[in-house]
């Protein structure tokens, strides 16, 4: 029987790489000998030899062992190389290509990717000029110059909330006190708010006084008109990836978005793993503070999700005065008193005219507790304002776990990339894995079961 043998030739186990130029030489048969882990004796093949075909079999094999038997003859020890007898038909047979080391997709998951315990963190944050440290004062009032009846809405800058509020809540004097008392100009205030827009911003109409109950205030603002929401405004953030594979997905890159005035929220990596930037929009009703804010694919502008929350923070508006109901009616009594006392006198009566006297004293009394009296009155609360001097800006945050690069040239030609596709193994060439493949050959069922395995568990078509 002839062989073919190479001396010293190196391959892989798990590859179906064939020799060429062999030395053909005379061998025989050890008996009883298998076709798959063949015995054979020769006297020209050299110890080298660890490598071999046999023509006669259609099949190659693996040198496992020699032993010299005599001086002159040794026995080898063969192992059949499913991968290189079987090669033809391996490259025809169609099969789910897993990972391959060439016509790989790089957009597709790599589950295999070994995971590094650290991380990358980037950020990018992008103004938006639509909020403002310094706010607008919104006021709810009863006044005759409003849109919505009765009421209307006033915005001012913080200046002109001052000048408001030293005209209505602010006074020195009796008289001062007395004329606010009777125009009723601080329970004409029926709500205040803060909001983080400039007043600039802030739709509505100039204006240089506004009537607030029966009082009329000279302030610069603007009258709200009745559905005072600002247009669509966006903000554009370039996403600061760290990857630019299929390492953007979940679970190697999360990321997370801060929202002026409202807080950070959740980002799904994968909805957007392709594109260079999101867009938030935002609607703002400029007289309850109430917003919506959308994220966008930059472009197309399909929403991803949406989120309503209101920025407008509660301001507490009080006034200090003095008990104008007691002086008001303390003025009464001691009138009547003295005109009691009067006439008491008048007709000689002495005991009403001293009853009198003892009246007008008290109610003189009662009038100067209730002058030195202050009634504190409060519109509003107190609200704070810390979610929006964090940050002005949209910041988008990223998380990316680092792992092995899987573009390193050794990754790729040992253990490929994702394919996922049905294709001909033939159609790809290096590292191959294929998922439940199955070859149809002329071996026997132990060889088409090692040459399933291979393919399976991955092997190098060459």
């Amino acid at each position: 029987m002839t062989l073919t043998y190479w001396s010293n030739y190196s391959k892989k186990k798990n590859s179906t790489a064939q020799p060429t130029s062999g030395t053909d030489v005379t061998i025989a048969l050890k008996d009883d000998c298998s076709i798959i882990n063949p015995i054979i004796r020769s006297a020209t093949m050299p110890a080298s030899a660890n490598y071999c075909y046999i023509s006669e079999w259609g099949r190659y094999y693996f040198v496992t062992n020699c032993v010299y038997i005599s001086n002159t003859v040794k026995e080898f020890t063969l192992e059949v190389d499913v991968l290189a007898s079987y090669k033809a038909a391996i490259g025809s047979t169609v099969a789910p290509i897993m990972f391959s080391s060439s016509g790989y997709d790089v957009e597709k998951l790599d589950s295999r990717l070994p995971v590094k315990v650290t991380k990358t963190m980037t950020y990018k944050a992008d103004d938006t000029p639509f909020f403002s440290l310094t706010g607008t004062y919104i006021l709810t009032v009863v006044s005759t110059s409003g849109h919505t009846g009765v009421t209307a809405q006033v915005a001012l800058d913080e200046a002109n909330m001052n000048t408001l509020c030293n005209a209505i809540c602010t006074s020195s004097t009796l008289q001062d006190d007395i004329k606010k008392f009777a125009s009723d100009a601080f329970s004409s205030i029926l709500n205040c708010i803060w909001i983080p827009c400039d007043l600039s911003d802030v739709p509505g109409t100039s204006i240089s006084s506004i009537n607030i109950g029966a009082t009329s205030v000279n302030v610069s603002g603007k009258l709200l008109s009745g559905a005072p929401v600002r247009g669509t405004l966006t903000a554009n953030i370039t996403l600061p990836w760290t990857y630019t594979d299929f390492r953007r997905m979940p679970p190697y890159t999360t990321a997370q978005a801060w929202i002026p005035g409202y807080g950070i929220i959740e980002l799904n990596t994968a909805d957007f793993a392709d594109q260079s930037s999101l867009r938030f929009k935002f609607m703002i009703d400029c007289g309850t503070g109430d917003v919506v804010c959308s994220v966008c694919l930059n472009g197309t502008d399909d929403v991803l999700q949406t989120i309503s929350y209101n920025f407008a923070v509660k301001v507490a508006i009080s006034n200090i005065s003095m008990d104008i109901n007691g002086i008001v009616g303390g003025l009464g009594s001691f009138g009547a008193s003295a005109a009691g006392t009067m006439l008491g006198i008048a007709t000689g009566n002495v005991a009403a005219g001293v009853s009198g006297a003892l009246s007008m004293v008290s109610s003189g009394s009662n009038l100067v507790l209730s002058a030195n009296r202050r009634i504190v009155e409060s519109k509003g609360a107190i609200g704070g304002r810390a979610s929006i001097a964090f940050s002005t800006a949209v910041i988008v945050y990223m998380e990316s776990v680092d792992t092995e690069d899987p573009d390193d040239v050794n990754y790729i030609a040992k253990k490929g990339r994702p394919v996922g596709i049905v294709a001909s193994i033939s159609s790809y060439s290096g590292f191959i894995q294929c998922d439940n493949a199955s070859v149809s050959c002329s071996g026997t069922a132990i060889e088409k079961d090692r040459v399933n395995s291979y393919l399976n568990s991955g092997f190098f078509y060459e």
